[in-house]
C-alpha cells in the first residue's frame, strides 16, 4: 500500500486500476494522461456518480447471491 498526503492507504489494486484507466488512455488518444487529468475526471459528479451506482449494484448482487 502507498501512503498519501491525506493519510490514505492505497491497496494495490487501487494502485492498478488507476493504472488500468491511464493505458485505456493512453492506447485510445495516444497520449498517456497527466495525473492530474485522471484526477479532475475521477472527481467530477457524473463519474462519482456512476462509481457509486455500480458500487450499490454489486453490494446488492453479493446480498441475493
Amino acid at each position: 500500500m502507498k501512503n498519501l498526503k491525506t493519510d490514505i492507504k492505497l491497496k494495490d489494486c487501487m494502485v492498478e486500476a488507476i493504472g488500468g484507466i491511464s493505458d485505456f488512455i493512453t492506447r485510445t488518444t495516444g497520449t498517456k494522461p497527466e495525473q492530474e487529468e485522471i484526477a479532475a475526471a475521477l472527481s467530477k459528479y457524473f463519474v462519482l456518480k456512476e462509481i457509486l451506482e455500480f458500487i450499490q449494484m454489486e453490494r446488492q448482487e453479493k446480498k441475493d447471491q
